[in-house]
Order: C-alpha cells, then sequence, then structure tokens
C-alpha cells in the first residue's frame, strides 16, 4: 500500500525515497537482528524516525501498528483486535476537541492528517470477520437495461455481460434505491426534470424506485435491507460497502467489499475537497459542495480510483452500492476521488469515497424523489 506522502517539493523532513529506503533498512535488520544485535536495528530506526516530520511519523507509526504486510494471514480474532483497535483510535480522536477543531476549521495539512488516520482496510482484512457480508445476505444488485425494457435487476448469481449503470439495493419487495446518476441514464429528458432540480436544491444523488415485478430477475436473490432509524452520527465508526461490479478487483463471483472508517464532512471539508471556483464555474462547485455537505467520506481501497486506461476506473460500478453497519443499512455509496488531485502541493496517493448517510436516503423520498418505472 502507497500511504506515505508523496510530496513535489519536499523542503521540510526526509523524502519518500528517503522514509522507504529508511523502513526498507529497519524491515532488513529485522529479518536479521542475530546477525546484526537489537541494538543496531533500534539505531536505525531512531535514526529514521529522528529525520521525519510529526505527519511522516504518524503514518509510519500506524503502519507498523497495523501490519498490513500480514494482516491478512492472521486469525480472525486477531485482525478483529487489530481492526477494533485502529476504529477506536480514530473514534476518540474525532470526539476529541482537536480533532472536532481541525474538521471544523482545520488546516489543508491538518484535514489530510486526520484523512490518513483512517485505516486502510482491505476485503481480505475482514474476511469471516464480523464486518464481512456472507453471500447469503448479499444486499446489492446490479442495474442495466434489458433488451426491450427500461431497467433490470440482477443478484450475485447473474454475471452475464451487462449494459450496467450501477448498483442498487431493495428497501421493499419492488422498491429500490439507487443513485440518481445512475438511473437518469435511463429516463429521457422530460423525465429527468422534476426529480434533477430537487436532487440539485438539496445536494442529494438518491432515488427510490418502484420497479414492477417483471422487470425482476426470476433467479434474483431479493435482499430487502432496513434502514437504520436512529440519527446517530457514523463519525468513526466502521462501515463496509457491499457491491456488484465484475472487473480486475473484483473476487470470483463479482462482488466486492470496501470496509472503511467513516467521516462526516463539515463545512470546512466540503470547502476542502470543492475550493473556491472562477466565478463562472461557481454555479457547478457550490452544486458539488451541496452534496459533499450530505456526505461522509471514507477510504476506497488502493487503486479503486486509479485508470488505467484514462477511461474507466474500478471504483466507476460501485454507484449505488449499499453501505453497511451491523447488518442494517446506513448509507449509499455515490462518488470518489483521487487524493492527489484535491491537493497537489501534498499529492497524497489516496483513493477517497463519498457516500449519503441514512438520512439522506430518507429525506431524499420525503421530498419527492421517486420514480416509477413503467410495465414494459
Amino acid at each position: 500500500m502507497r500511504e506515505e506522502p508523496s510530496r513535489e517539493n519536499d523542503k521540510v523532513g526526509i523524502t519518500r525515497r528517503g522514509l522507504l529506503k529508511g523502513a526498507a533498512a529497519v524491515g532488513v535488520v529485522g529479518g536479521g537482528a542475530t546477525a546484526l544485535g537489537w541494538g543496531v536495528e533500534k539505531a536505525i530506526e531512531r535514526n529514521v524516525l529522528r529525520n521525519m516530520n510529526d505527519f511522516e511519523r504518524y503514518i509510519y507509526d500506524r503502519k507498523k501498528r497495523m501490519q498490513l504486510n500480514k494482516l491478512s494471514s492472521l486469525s480472525v480474532q486477531n485482525r478483529e483486535s487489530i481492526i477494533d483497535n485502529e476504529i477506536a483510535i480514530v473514534d476518540d480522536f474525532l470526539r476529541s476537541p482537536e480533532g472536532r477543531r481541525i474538521l471544523e476549521s482545520g488546516t489543508d495539512e491538518e484535514i489530510w492528517k486526520v484523512i490518513t488516520m483512517m485505516p486502510p482496510i482491505l476485503r481480505d482484512h475482514i474476511r469471516g470477520t464480523k464486518y464481512d457480508v456472507p453471500m447469503h445476505e448479499w444486499p446489492s444488485v446490479r442495474i442495466s437495461k434489458g433488451s426491450g425494457k427500461a431497467l433490470e435487476t440482477h443478484g450475485v448469481t447473474d454475471l452475464s455481460d451487462l449494459q450496467t449503470y450501477g448498483n442498487g439495493f431493495y428497501t421493499g419487495p419492488r422498491e429500490l434505491v439507487t443513485n440518481w446518476h445512475v438511473l437518469r441514464s435511463y429516463l429521457p429528458l422530460f423525465q429527468r426534470a422534476d426529480i434533477s432540480l430537487i436532487g440539485y436544491m438539496n445536494g442529494l444523488d438518491v432515488v427510490h424506485v418502484e420497479v414492477p415485478e417483471s422487470s425482476i430477475s426470476k433467479d434474483i436473490q431479493r435482499k430487502v435491507v432496513s434502514i437504520q432509524k436512529n440519527g446517530d452520527s457514523l463519525n468513526g465508526r466502521m462501515v463496509t460497502i457491499a457491491g456488484i461490479d465484475p472487473d480486475e478487483t473484483a473476487d470470483k463471483d463479482g462482488t466486492k467489499l470496501y470496509p472503511s472508517v467513516a467521516i462526516k464532512i463539515t463545512p470546512r471539508l466540503a470547502e476542502f475537497f470543492t475550493p473556491r471556483q472562477r466565478e463562472d464555474f461557481e454555479v457547478f462547485a457550490e452544486s458539488t459542495r451541496r452534496l459533499q455537505r450530505n456526505s461522509y467520506i471514507f477510504l476506497l481501497p488502493p487503486g479503486e480510483n486509479e485508470s488505467k486506461n484514462g477511461l474507466t476506473r474500478p471504483s466507476m460500478g460501485m454507484s449505488g452500492s449499499p453501505v453497511i453497519n451491523s447488518g442494517l443499512l446506513v448509507g449509499i455509496f455515490r462518488a470518489s476521488i483521487n487524493g492527489r488531485l484535491v491537493n497537489r502541493k501534498l499529492g497524497l496517493h489516496t483513493n477517497i469515497g463519498f457516500f449519503h448517510g441514512a438520512e439522506e436516503i430518507q429525506k431524499s423520498k420525503k421530498l419527492g424523489m421517486t420514480y416509477k418505472v413503467p410495465n414494459p
């Protein structure tokens, strides 16, 4: 994983190349401690740490705690313990006066420091743990445009080559929820206006779809998910995004899980991710900030927002996937960005995702963001 800061002009602290060389030296000594002695290993490590600034030191220490190169090989109990410990560290900091200050008025570098506090967790790390999602409980479906039909939904058993636009999930026998930007692709222009206006004015990218029975595949496992009723903040809590997206980063069954810690976006964070634009572009930036203010952020697995062909990214098919916490629906995945594009000076190799919470899902329905699919 590439979590170290990569800076174009690093005049403070050591360079990323130097950090990696130092860390490698510590690793080599660790492997041959009997030959060189424990004291030599500690001396080299102290020298590496002495040349790091606070930002680099935190990342180094966190990597050492997480044992990311070994985590997937540990027992289920040990993995859960390590992940729980990391979540507790983030949660405690976010609730502290300093954590709240940074989220509400921190500098760019302080905000990045908080984002890099979020532990980078992979699917292999959570397999078999309480954070995993078993196949028989899989909550998401793929949404496609079928032959002669306006919309079709497909479960995890149907991995045929589809004209797929994204994911969704059922909150009732025939009530599908997805992103508005996913469903909008199906609709004629005159049918988009009302829902688009509501979404634009309220910063919402959610739509509730009444699906006719004939549009639901017969073999689909229609798992109905329950929305978390209380308004408790997900700040510092572990969430799992479950989707179906058969590409190079998915499991063999075409499924994906994004496990991460969630952070609620404050007005300061919304400004950080969407800075003020030239006046002629500001109207579009303000629309994005509305969406951001109604969202949480989380870390995507490394590479999920990296394009190999300059056109598509692995995370693109995951739009509309449900966000799960303790078996309950707590949000809907809507977008992702590459951290290097957020702050070019720091240039961190961090893939970041955004999701609406349960309150936004419920609010969108109350505001009338509902579409009834006609019978084919």
